[in-house]
């Protein structure tokens, strides 16, 4: 009998090919979007198709109530989330709090609501989405980091006190991923900046930034296959890093003094 897995925010990026691959293995795929039009493609690949703002605590509800009539899940992939962009000055309390509803408080909500059918099935797996900014920040994304920083710190307790329910919760975390996630993050802070803001020299050198960086972004399929790996494996890992840059990012950022990282952040913002 084929096992479940519940996908959130399977309408594009990671979500999507997240999906595509449980398919492959064999899975029965339940996918949440938030939008009608993505829900009706995730339908039509034969998928169970959700709505969901992960945000909205009873929405989120709802959408467990369903997936456990659907499943229920033996796998979650609690991918669903997005990236509030800005210098942290500029991010207003409503900002700083639907950030942290949606890649925080969410996660965690479904995660809880579906655990006791994972103990009743004798174990299961969650898949948290991360990010390298989870465990080193950047200017300009101190509002995301601090969100995936949090994520991380809840997560390391909670793989511990589900384990003895054989359980396992990993940590996915990637560097910059190819696709539009990035795009919609930098549109939305640009559309929230004040014309004349004290940043503008630093917006200005963000771009270019970001551009170089890209170069080294790995594709949403090759963070689908580790997700399928860490969900499959017989002893879950606590971390899964995807990609070279992630990697190089995380291991310099240990070994540097943050004097050091700091400057360089500040020459690369401040040309």
């Amino acid at each position: 009998m084929a096992k479940t897995v519940l996908v959130t925010g399977a309408g594009r990026g990671i979500g999507l090919a997240a999906a595509e691959a449980f398919e492959r293995a064999g899975w029965n795929v339940v996918a949440t979007a938030r939008d009608q039009a993505a829900l009706d493609r995730l339908a039509a690949r034969g998928w169970t198709a959700i709505p969901l703002d992960i945000e909205q605590a009873s929405a989120t509800a709802e959408a467990a109530r369903r997936a456990l009539e659907a499943g229920p899940p033996s796998v979650l992939v609690n991918n669903a989330g997005y990236a509030e962009l800005g210098p942290v000055e500029t991010v207003d309390r409503s900002r700083w709090r639907r950030q942290f509803e949606t890649n925080v408080f969410g996660p965690f909500d479904l995660a809880r609501r579906l655990l006791p059918a994972m103990r009743a099935m004798g174990g299961g797996r969650v898949i948290q989405m991360s990010s390298a900014l989870g465990r080193q920040s950047a200017p300009w994304a101190g509002v995301y980091a601090a969100s995936k920083f949090a994520l991380e710190a809840a997560t390391d307790a909670f793989r511990v006190e589900v384990r003895p329910w054989n359980v396992g919760v990993t940590l996915v975390e990637p560097g910059f991923v190819r696709g539009d996630f990035v795009d919609a993050a930098v549109a939305g802070m640009d559309a929230s900046l004040e014309p004349g803001n004290p940043y503008d020299r630093s917006r200005r050198n963000l771009d270019p930034w970001l551009a170089r960086v890209h170069r080294f972004a790995v594709t949403p399929e090759r963070v689908a296959a580790v997700i399928l790996r860490e969900a499959t494996r017989p002893r879950p890992r606590a971390r899964a890093v995807v990609g070279f840059a992630a990697r190089a990012s995380l291991v310099a950022r240990a070994l540097a003094p943050g004097s050091l990282v700091d400057l360089v952040m500040h020459r690369v913002l401040s040309r």
